[in-house]
């Protein structure tokens, strides 16, 4: 994990400074949107988050920081690089985690769910095949309907 951080940070600095690099051109006139290298879906891959399709709202964000860094000169105050690249980082670290405690909730819910559809009170309710062309019935016991 640490070899990952490690990674994942040079790559939102690099990310950042080509950022910055390309705004700095096409402010001169030059189109160069077209040299991006596209190395946040990188970094968005090895975060463990989807493709740009799926992830447009982080994706916003994402650029939202780097729209932020290209107002100082990265290259002459590099601490303030790695402060940006490192609130860029944990903030979608926050997200990863914040998904994966929402995955986590999901997931128990569906078995809770799952699990109660399948039981009446403490008594099994069971599926009775249907006859060709039939929907299939429902089966509850006797003592299911048992009020005393």
């Amino acid at each position: 994990m640490k070899h990952n951080k490690t990674l994942i940070l040079s790559l939102i600095k690099d990310d950042l400074i080509l950022t910055q690099f390309i705004t700095g051109l096409n402010n001169l006139g030059l189109d160069a949107g077209k040299y991006y290298l596209h190395l946040s879906q990188s970094i968005f891959i090895l975060m463990g988050f989807g493709d740009f399709n799926k992830e447009n709202e982080l994706y916003e964000e994402y650029f939202y920081f780097a729209d932020k860094a290209t107002t100082v000169n990265l290259l002459e105050h590099p601490k303030q690089l790695n402060k940006i690249a490192l609130e860029v980082y944990n903030n979608l670290l926050l997200e990863k985690q914040k998904r994966k405690k929402q995955s986590n909730f999901l997931c128990s819910f569906c078995l809770t769910k799952k699990n109660q559809s399948r039981s009446f009170g403490t008594r099994k309710i069971r599926s009775v095949p249907a006859s060709a062309g039939a929907a299939p019935r429902t089966f509850f016991p006797p003592a299911a309907f048992s009020f005393f």
